[in-house]
This record gives structure tokens, C-alpha cells and sequence, in this order.
């Protein structure tokens, strides 16, 4: 056996990262570390250090960066292009140290994959690359940096394309880019046998399951909670390849996600099977005008989807709550359709915000089964759900059920996470408070 479930694969920093900007002024812009005391560069005063050593780190790439922020103030470029701006510096200075190393395999800039024939063809991505140039050429304006030849770039956006991996918090929240030498030589599958963590810019890969010598090591490179022909298109679209995983060929697991709620009277067993003709248990009849409706639900829940994740980053909690009550979508998607599972993940967290903790658990609680369900093994997606819902039933005191939770938790984030991750730490700080509230109140009893 090569790896046992939970053992580190690869513990690698970034070639190249950004901080988000939603994440500025919060985190270090090296590091990407909370700090509560943030140093801000007085040159370009965009970019924030968490001390003077990662300020001295940063500078290497900055230098070239910082007059040019300072000119653009008070825009600032996108992650993207800032991120491209980093790999074109580290492709001009070309240093031969610049390599990843893992085993006896190494891996340098000019061994990423870039697809670039793809993109050539690829009209979104072109309007996409266009753009960034135009972006590049004014941010440069004049000073002194010179742009490679046009290919030269064409070739870079697409390694930074094929390559990033977003930078995470414990919470599997978004908050940076980078690129990994090690990281990205490993592929993809739906059902990974491990997983990428971080801690601050360092990425850490775990293994989730025991991995044989002769297996391959799989990480995912999306998001896990969609249907299958969803991922397979994001997949085309994003790096060029079809996935035929096992989860992509589990019929059952589409049908569960694409749930439809039976039209028959107080039947709450849900349809799983597309273009079914009746209930299987109570012969409803399904005719193809209630498919169409399903069909227009569906939709609705994707647009009241992509609607969420805009109000989430205005943070309009109370819109947001809202968003699983539209009254299409209700009556005919069942509650455990992966659309209305998304949109009650958005809920939850306006209840959360909103510091309505009853409905915050309450919708916790209905969201467990399904995110386990969805959610690969020991996917840390799990444990960070368990996490949560123990730490609002701690909050609310209901601590039989939080510790339940909470040592649910515990069991998969050990394994995604590792006993010295920040998070785990913090997990371990509830399971303690829990039992000493639990014991406090037995003692009274």
C-alpha cells in the first residue's frame, strides 16, 4: 500500500499566488494568513503584510508591481490578470531554481500544460485572453516591462487556465489563486482518493481513502454538488477533457440529485427516474406536460443559484434567506434536489448572519443527509457541514446532538485536514467545551 487513508501526498508552496481582493486588508498578501495588525506597503499602498518578513518575500515579484499598482490606484487589476502578470515575470526571469520536485520527479514552467490549440479555438476564452491583454497593456502603460512575444502569453494564460487551483480557507472558502508545480501534475475524478487542503498559501494533499502502488492519485478539480453532465461540461469547457469517473456513470446518484417531487396527493416518495411515466409508488401519472414544468423549475433554480452567489458576495442576508421559497421550484422540485440543496446551503448561511440560529439549525440539520450523500468520502466539504451544525447546536445548547456532530466531524476532518491544521485545532476546542457542558450539566442533574 502507498498511501493509508489520511496520509500526506504532497505538501508544496505556490510557484505564483494572489490574494482575492474581497480578501484584502484581512489577510497577508504573501502568506495569506488572518492578521488582525496588517503592515500596508507605502509605495503603491494596495498590498498588506502580515509582518516584515513576508513584505521582504513578496518583494522578489512586487518590485515590478508596486509602481505599477501606484499608477493604476485607485483600480486594481483582477486577480487573473495579476496572477498572469506573475507567471509572465517568473517566465522572463527563467530561473533554473524555479522547479517543483516530488520523489524524483520535477517539474518546471515550461511542463505545465498550456492547451493552447484549444483555446485557439475556444471563442470564450479568446474574448477572455483579449480582455486580459487590453487589462495588461494598460496596467504596464508605458513603464518599463516588456510583454513577451503574444504566443509567449497565449501560452502562459492558458497554463494559468489549465493549472490554478483556488486557494481555500479550513472552511473550503475561497480565498486566493495559485499555481503548483507538484499540485498540478496530479488529475482529476468526481471520485477523488484525495483532497486539497491549505494553510494560508501552502497546499497540502491528503489521501482519502488507502491507495495501492499502482493507483493513481486523484484530486477533484470542481465543485462536487451537481449532476454529472454539469460537471462533465464545466470540465469540457474549463480543461478540455471528457471524465467517464465512476461517479459520472452513477445513473442512481443523477437520479437522486435531479429529484422531482410525485404530483400524486401526500406521496413524498421522489421521482428519480427522468421521463418516468408514473409514481413507482403511487402510479401518479407523469405526462410530459408535468417533465416540461420540471424542466422550467429546474431552470429557475439554476438563475435563483447564480442570483444567490451574487447577493452572498454583496452579503445581502436578507434576500437571501428568501431563496429557496419561490414557489415553482417548491412544488415541483423535491427538497432533496441538488438545485434546492444549493439554494438552502445560501439560506442558511443569511440565518446565519442574520443570527437566527433556530432556522440556521434547522436547515443545518435537513442539509446533513443530503451533503453526505453528494459529497465523496471523507470529502472535507462533509466535515466542515458536521463542523457547523455541531457549533450551532453548541451555540443553542442542544449538546447531546452537537457532540454527536462534532465527533462526526472530527472522524473526517482528521482525515482531510490532518491533527495540525488550524481547523481541526478549532474542532477539537468545541468537542472539549461540548463535553465539559455536557458534564456540568449532569453534575447539576
Amino acid at each position: 500500500m502507498l498511501y493509508h487513508k489520511g496520509s500526506v501526498v504532497l505538501t508544496e508552496d505556490p510557484f505564483v499566488h494572489v490574494l482575492m481582493q474581497s480578501e484584502r486588508e484581512q489577510r497577508c498578501d504573501e502568506c495569506l494568513e488572518m492578521c488582525d495588525k496588517l503592515l500596508r506597503c507605502t509605495a503603491c499602498k494596495m498590498l498588506y503584510y502580515c509582518g516584515t518578513k513576508c513584505q521582504k518575500k513578496n518583494w522578489k515579484l512586487h518590485k515590478e508591481e508596486c509602481p505599477l499598482l501606484k499608477n493604476c490606484a485607485p483600480k486594481v487589476p483582477t486577480d487573473s490578470v495579476r496572477l498572469l502578470f506573475k507567471l509572465i515575470q517568473k517566465f522572463k526571469i527563467n530561473n533554473p531554481k524555479d522547479v517543483g520536485i516530488n520523489g524524483n520527479t520535477e517539474t518546471r514552467l515550461k511542463d505545465l500544460m498550456s492547451h493552447a490549440s484549444e483555446i485557439k479555438e475556444d471563442v470564450k476564452r479568446n474574448e477572455e485572453f483579449a480582455k486580459i491583454c487590453y487589462t495588461l497593456s494598460k496596467f504596464i502603460d508605458g513603464k518599463k516591462f516588456e510583454l513577451p512575444p503574444l504566443a509567449d502569453v497565449l501560452d502562459l494564460f492558458g497554463k494559468m487556465c489549465i493549472n490554478s487551483f483556488t486557494i481555500c480557507d479550513g472552511e473550503m472558502q475561497a480565498i486566493g489563486v495559485g499555481i503548483y508545480m507538484n499540485g498540478s501534475r496530479l488529475n482529476h475524478s468526481c471520485l477523488p482518493n484525495a483532497v486539497a487542503v491549505f494553510s494560508g498559501k501552502q497546499l497540502t494533499v491528503r489521501s482519502t481513502t488507502d491507495i495501492d502502488a499502482d493507483e493513481e492519485i486523484l484530486i477533484s478539480y470542481i465543485e462536487q454538488l451537481g449532476p454529472s453532465a454539469e460537471r462533465q461540461r464545466y470540465l469540457k469547457s474549463s480543461y478540455y477533457f471528457d471524465c467517464t469517473c465512476p461517479r459520472c456513470r452513477d445513473k442512481d446518484l443523477d437520479g437522486k440529485m435531479l429529484a422531482c417531487k410525485c404530483p400524486g396527493l401526500n406521496c413524498e416518495v421522489p421521482i428519480t427516474t427522468q421521463g418516468a411515466l408514473s409514481c413507482p409508488a403511487c402510479n401518479a401519472d407523469l405526462s410530459a406536460t408535468y417533465w416540461d414544468e420540471q424542466e422550467q423549475a429546474a431552470l429557475k433554480a439554476k438563475q435563483l443559484i447564480a442570483k444567490s452567489e451574487r447577493l452572498r458576495k454583496q452579503r445581502d442576508w436578507d434576500s437571501l434567506i428568501n431563496f429557496d421559497n419561490d414557489p415553482l421550484v417548491r412544488r415541483l422540485l423535491h427538497e432533496t434536489n441538488v438545485y434546492r440543496v444549493t439554494l438552502q446551503m445560501s439560506a442558511m448561511d443569511g440565518y446565519i448572519n442574520l443570527e437566527q440560529w433556530d432556522k440556521a439549525v434547522e436547515s443545518a440539520r435537513f442539509l446533513a443527509q443530503p451533503v453526505m450523500s453528494y459529497y465523496p468520502p471523507n470529502s472535507p466539504m462533509i466535515g466542515v457541514h458536521l463542523m457547523k451544525l455541531g457549533k450551532l447546536e453548541l451555540y443553542i445548547k442542544q449538546n447531546k446532538s452537537a457532540l454527536q456532530h462534532l465527533q462526526q466531524a472530527e472522524t473526517i476532518l482528521k482525515v482531510s485536514h490532518g491533527v495540525n491544521h488550524t481547523l481541526y485545532k478549532d474542532l477539537t476546542s468545541l468537542l472539549d467545551q461540548c463535553m465539559e457542558e455536557l458534564r456540568v450539566t449532569l453534575d447539576q442533574s
